[in-house]
């Protein structure tokens, strides 16, 4: 039985888990939702300028939606719903030359 100040930390842990979920993930989803309807033109024509901001938003909100999506597979493996599965790497192309094709990423 853990102690009261590790069940506090695990009760935080949860909490912030959980607050993930639900507080993040749906302003985010929106965010992305909206930024692709601008790219795709549904409100108006847009400049090359206005279309790489939109990018970089877009950009921003699927990396934050990956870390979010992180966070709940963390929280389905600690709660035994989840089992990790080992998997090979390749180092150079899903990671080094990944980062040099979208340095923003």
């Amino acid at each position: 039985m853990p102690s009261n100040a590790m069940q506090r930390k695990l009760d935080l842990y949860e909490f912030l888990l959980d607050f993930i979920a639900h507080e993040i993930r749906n302003p985010l989803n929106s965010i992305i939702m909206f930024g692709n309807l601008l790219t795709e033109g549904a409100y108006g024509p847009l400049r090359p300028q206005q279309k790489e901001v939109i990018g970089r938003i877009l950009a921003s909100g699927y990396r934050i939606e990956h870390m979010t999506g992180d966070f709940l597979n963390l929280r389905r493996v600690d709660g035994g719903e989840e089992m990790l599965h080992r998997e090979w790497l390749d180092l150079r192309a899903d990671v080094v030359e990944a980062t040099l094709r979208d340095p923003g990423v």
